[in-house]
């Protein structure tokens, strides 16, 4: 009987191209008072620990996370340390808040063998700032309501990634453990994979920047790659809870069911008898950050991926030089 495993997503979202050789600052208002506030100069956005979600049955894979820091070249800005111009007035004052930003994102995917693929230009990757952090237990909070800014828009471009079980959790030969291990338990119910010790889970995805706030971003990154901080996918969760609900559109909808509707045993989508499942899903806690790059105009997707495909095969090859 052949298993099929979502490999997922997980990765997936916890998107980026890997990790660049090098990443561009971006000039950024804290404050979002276009130039007239806490102006930093940007390198990375490093998200907490937050949630993926591969639905491979209707191809899609959704990420979101609460911010941890804006890594900056004169230190680190932490979420909610910062009033902002909610009101977009050019000044602080009554109905400004302190603000604490999140990421959400929602792509079309292709998945194949222990992997999967982002579909080019496709979905959203959207980073909000809202006057609370969002509730990761929930799954509500992460993308558009009355209180939040949109300060970056982007779409997928390329990439893909896998997660690797750990064969110790695949039945019917290894034992699956309780899907939340983060505090209390919420899903009792439901079981999950774990992931491989041995091995790196992992994705590349780059995002190519359609919308900056000018109010924040004081200078417009081109590409933002969101990449998985040291590879890091969980299965089981350990540092955040596993949410409950996605967002279906990257804006409003929170209508997606996550981790209550992955089935008896999160990450094996097969039923007792070795059966596809009719509704296979995967869940996982990712570990993700986001850095930023200028790519000279003109920046149209097929000309910047086959630019960026060019540079990638240029130094493989240069690498295979000095090794020979």
């Amino acid at each position: 009987m052949k298993k099929r495993f979502v490999v997922a997503a997980l990765a997936a979202l916890a998107l980026a191209w890997a990790k660049p050789s090098s990443a561009d600052s971006v000039t950024f208002d804290t404050n979002g008072l276009a130039g007239a506030g806490n102006v930093v100069q940007a390198v990375t956005f490093d998200w907490g620990p937050g949630n993926t979600l591969l639905d491979e049955t209707n191809g899609k894979i959704y990420y979101q996370a609460n911010l941890g820091f804006i890594g900056t070249l004169s230190g680190p800005v932490f979420n909610g340390s910062q009033t902002v111009d909610a009101n977009a007035n050019g000044s602080l004052g009554a109905g400004d808040y302190s603000g604490f930003y999140t990421a959400v994102a929602v792509f079309d995917v292709v998945t194949a063998g222990p992997g999967f693929a982002v579909v080019p230009g496709s979905g959203a990757f959207n980073i909000y700032v809202d006057n609370a952090a969002a509730d990761d237990l929930s799954g509500t909070g992460f993308g558009q309501d009355a209180n939040s800014v949109l300060i970056l828009s982007g779409k997928a471009f390329s990439g893909g990634g896998e997660l690797f079980p750990n064969p110790a959790s695949v039945p019917p030969v290894g034992a699956p453990v309780a899907l939340d291990q983060f505090g209390a338990n919420d899903y009792a119910a439901v079981k999950t994979i774990t992931t491989d010790p041995a091995k790196v889970s992992g994705f590349d995805i780059d995002v190519v920047v359609t919308y900056t706030n000018s109010n924040f971003f004081l200078t417009s990154p081109t590409v933002l790659l969101l990449s998985n901080a040291n590879g890091n996918l969980k299965l089981p969760y350990g540092s955040v809870n596993p949410s409950a609900l996605f967002n279906a559109d990257a804006v409003s909808a929170e209508t997606v069911g996550g981790a209550n509707s992955v089935g008896a045993i999160n990450g094996l989508c097969v039923d007792a008898l070795g059966a596809p499942l009719a509704d296979c899903r995967i869940v996982a806690q990712a570990d993700a950050n986001s850095t930023f790059t200028e790519v000279p105009e003109p920046a149209s997707m097929t000309l910047l991926g086959l630019g960026l495909a060019g540079v990638a095969a240029r130094r493989r090859q240069k690498k295979a030089q000095q090794q020979a």
